[in-house]
């Protein structure tokens, strides 16, 4: 601007000297000088002005958009922080429902042990009782053993007095008083025989049924009873002909009928010892076989117990092992969530620190702004000053032009 004044002033001096004008086309010119210095200063502030308005019009931009970049990083962060949350949330739960599925678990496990170790204990207590069983039947077999030796020693008592009596019958032979008495006593004798014959038969049938042993000492009773029926029936030939000679025999028939008397009375004690030895023998057998059965059933229940046992304790050491199974995965679930947790939470941090990193340059350019907002502000005030002093030039040249067509007037 100086330059262009101290070019017009030049220019100015040189017309003045070379044209040698008066003094009213001095200020006329001069007036013209300041009118185009005026001119041009007020072109000079009007680009400035114009400079000033696209660099504020810049800095708004940049201003705007760095503000739009603040509040989109400013949203992210809201929303990265939100979603941190939302997964610590998540995890946090997540946490809570493995460590409460682990708690269910050892519950589990603990119950699970238990039971095993009552199951342990029930078969330890059916094992000790199966040996008392087995220590019972031990007993109950020599008991069966002595009834048998017992049964034996009637039999033998049995023979014994089968003998006496077959010795009796035989003295019988030499009796010859009292025959028809005599008869009367071997008709008898025949006819206990015959009941002992069918009572020794049923026996044998229902000794058929008990055990092998038994068995085998009531095929010798048969046998000893098939040999008494031959027996008696050589008897019976014997005494035909001992009625012939009974006359003769009268003398001793009282001794002999006394004797027959004593025998007789005596096979009957012994008969009946024999039958109740039987009974009570087959009375025995019978709850024996009853005991027997009893035991044999327990046993096969005590054995059904033992192997639902032992599938229960299968089934448990199953459940125990898949129990253990999805704890193991469930421990694996809780280190992959804390691995996954502790990399969003590094992620975080990070986010954390570019936000603050983002919100120290916003900051900056903020304050940038505000001083480039000041500074056009000062622009604002000089170039509202720059305005006013060219109002006033422009009227001062207006009132020298017209103050110029007035001397123009004049001349």
């Amino acid at each position: 601007m100086k330059k262009i004044k101290l070019a017009l002033m030049t220019v100015f001096l040189s017309t003045m000297v070379m044209a040698q004008v008066d003094s009213s086309q001095i200020e006329a010119e001069e007036a013209k000088i300041d009118s185009e210095s005026a001119k041009a200063e007020a072109n000079e502030s009007k680009r400035r002005a114009e400079e000033e308005k696209k660099k504020r019009d810049q800095i708004q931009g940049e201003a705007k958009s760095l503000s739009e970049k603040y509040k989109k990083i400013e949203q992210q962060s809201k929303e990265q922080q939100a979603e941190s949350e939302k997964q610590s949330q998540q995890f946090k739960k997540e946490q809570d429902e493995a460590q409460g599925q682990i708690k269910k678990t050892d519950e589990e496990i603990a119950r699970t042990q238990k039971r095993i170790q009552e199951i342990k204990d029930k078969t330890a207590k059916a094992k000790e009782e199966k040996e008392k069983m087995v220590e019972q039947k031990k007993e109950t077999d020599k008991v069966l053993k002595k009834y048998q030796d017992d049964a034996k020693d009637a039999e033998k008592e049995q023979h014994k007095a089968d003998q006496e009596s077959e010795k009796t019958k035989v003295e019988t032979v030499a009796l010859q008083k009292e025959q028809r008495i005599n008869e009367q006593k071997l008709a008898k004798s025949k006819q206990d025989t015959e009941k002992a014959k069918a009572q020794l038969a049923s026996n044998k049938l229902k000794m058929e049924q008990e055990k092998s042993k038994t068995e085998n000492e009531l095929k010798k009773i048969n046998a000893e009873i098939e040999k008494n029926s031959s027996t008696i029936k050589d008897l019976e030939k014997e005494l035909k002909q001992v009625t012939e000679q009974s006359e003769k025999a009268q003398s001793e028939a009282k001794k002999a009928k006394g004797d027959l008397e004593k025998a007789t009375s005596q096979r009957e004690d012994l008969k009946k010892k024999t039958e109740q030895a039987k009974k009570e023998f087959q009375e025995n057998t019978r709850n024996l076989e009853k005991e027997n059965a009893k035991l044999h059933q327990e046993q096969s229940a005590l054995k059904a117990e033992n192997d639902q046992q032992a599938v229960i304790v299968r089934n448990q050491e199953e459940v125990l092992k898949k129990l253990t199974g999805e704890q193991a995965k469930l421990k694996e679930d809780i280190d992959r969530v804390k691995k996954d947790r502790d990399q969003k939470s590094a992620r975080n941090k990070e986010l954390e620190t570019k936000t603050q990193e983002d919100k120290i340059k916003i900051e900056t350019l903020t304050s940038e702004l505000e001083t480039e907002k000041t500074k056009l502000e000062t622009e604002k005030i000089k170039n509202d000053a720059l305005e006013a002093k060219n109002k006033e030039n422009k009227a001062q040249i207006d009132e020298k032009q017209d103050a110029l067509k007035k001397t123009k007037k004049k001349k």
